[in-house]
């Protein structure tokens, strides 16, 4: 899926990847880094989504790096 397909839904609506990387604050495209969670709430332990994802089975696509202009 492209960085700009409405396939994320996030406070009832469709937004794109690039769109929740920004309401998310993210300062580059690599959202598998540089997105957080709460892997352990108990220990206080943050981790990356793309861990996260990866430790609980889920597979992570990750897009060929940009071609500088």
């Amino acid at each position: 899926r492209g960085a700009h397909e409405e396939c994320i839904l996030y406070n009832g609506k469709y937004i794109s990847r690039s769109q929740f990387e920004r309401e998310g604050g993210s300062n580059t495209a690599k959202w598998h880094v540089s997105i957080k969670v709460v892997a352990d709430a108990a220990n206080n332990k943050v981790t990356t989504l793309g861990k996260w994802l990866r430790s609980n089975g889920f597979e992570v696509y990750i897009a060929a790096p940009r071609q500088r202009r």
